[in-house]
């Protein structure tokens, strides 16, 4: 097996434990930094030495399924009492589905939600968190302020960034709005929704509630003790982070699930667990995917690594149930969609950024952004293998998406 990062550190004592209970089964498990892996693995399949099983980031999964590199795991999952769809959280689910067979396992989640000063935000008149797009362009309007009268403000209620497409992803899915049609090739983001979900984003920057230099010149940790920034998105990771990194905010911030606007939808991110098409022992394989994805295992696994756990049923631990913090990543966890799963998408992702930024900076307008990103996502998608280019979608449809949330828009 081959881990990435931090996960392939902390594996030995769940190795321990799986060898103890399969006394004929020898796992190894090799180590490889986030920096090198995904050149790693490009080359090692290319070359026929892939390992049997791997941990791979789940925005990877449609690069590897089209080089025809994962097996499809549908039988295993047929026979097996441990791995079942329900069991998991469906976003993360989705992230390794491709043409209605799963090629990818969740072995541990994350998603982004909206870390805020509770203290600050009880000054501007909000008992919580913003919970609607509205809200959040209302507490960053009475949040925004020159304190020293120089005629510049001082105080922002939130920081985006200028030319990063997360965000801006987001917010297309809450407006109800897509990157791509069901077809998976289509561009979709000139539609009306996608624009509402572009002007709100640009809106921050052009009303001077959102500095133009966010994550530029700032620190992100001083910033939000300082008061600089009183709201940010981000990740579980950041709860830590937070916590060592502003000491003197203690009990002064909190988290919330994402504003909604249509949706509340957030990021399904995280890795998944696969097996190798060419892996020599694809049974023993996924008898190691069973085992990770055991209630009591998954459980443990938070443990060592705080990674939070792809089985619902795993949240039930005592030391998950009683944060509230953690709490508010769970209810996130249901509203929550994979990057759209097309082995183009890094690409995609490189013309929404460029488009975004020169929007924000004014050098385009909305309606000219989305336009040239349009004919970008075609060009890009024109390079596709031809017996590819229709083959339908990649991902089914979910039916609950087309259920509007009953909340105010900007």
């Amino acid at each position: 097996m081959w881990a990435i990062g931090a996960e392939g550190e902390r594996l030995g004592p769940l190795v321990e434990w799986f060898m103890r209970e399969n006394p004929g089964v020898r796992l190894y498990v090799q180590t490889i930094p986030w920096s090198a892996a995904h050149e790693k693995l490009i080359t090692a399949v290319a070359g026929g030495t892939q390992p049997d099983l791997c941990q791979l980031g789940n925005t990877w999964m449609p690069e590897f399924h089209a080089m025809q590199a994962l097996a499809p795991l549908d039988s295993f999952i047929a026979a097996s009492a441990v791995v079942k769809p329900e069991r998991y959280f469906s976003g993360p689910w989705a992230s390794g589905v491709f043409g209605g067979k799963v090629y990818g396992v969740p072995w541990y989640v994350e998603t982004r939600v909206l870390f805020y000063r509770t203290d600050l935000l009880a000054e501007a008149g909000f008992s919580t968190g913003p919970r609607t797009w509205d809200e959040l362009y209302e507490a960053c309007r009475r949040l925004t302020a020159d304190t020293d009268g120089d005629g510049r403000p001082d105080r922002y209620g939130l920081t985006l960034p200028v030319n990063v497409w997360e965000e801006l992803l987001f917010f297309t899915w809450q407006a109800g709005g897509r990157i791509l049609a069901d077809d998976m090739f289509t561009p979709a983001v000139t539609s009306e929704q996608s624009k509402d979900a572009w002007r709100f984003y640009v809106r921050f920057f052009r009303d001077g509630l959102v500095p133009v230099t966010s994550g530029l010149l700032t620190d992100l940790f001083q910033a939000f003790e300082s008061g600089y920034y009183a709201m940010f998105f981000s990740g579980p990771w950041m709860l830590s982070q937070v916590a060592q990194n502003c000491p003197r905010l203690t009990g002064r911030w909190s988290v919330v699930p994402m504003p909604a606007f249509r949706t509340r939808d957030s990021w399904a991110g995280g890795s998944n667990l696969v097996i190798f098409r060419k892996a020599k022992h694809k049974a023993e394989a996924w008898k190691v995917i069973e085992f990770l994805s055991r209630v009591e295992v998954q459980k443990q696994w938070y443990h060592l690594t705080s990674d939070l756990p792809a089985v619902e049923d795993a949240w039930q631990d005592s030391s998950l149930a009683a944060n509230p913090l953690i709490q508010v990543f769970h209810e996130q966890l249901q509203h929550t969609r994979p990057a759209p799963q097309v082995p183009e998408w890094e690409q995609i992702a490189s013309r929404i950024n460029r488009w975004l930024e020169a929007a924000v900076y004014g050098k385009v307008t909305v309606d000219q952004a989305v336009e040239g990103l349009a004919r970008d996502i075609e060009s890009i998608m024109r390079k596709r293998p031809a017996q590819h280019r229709h083959a339908g979608r990649l991902l089914p449809a979910d039916p609950s998406r087309a259920q509007p949330l009953e909340v105010g828009r900007s």
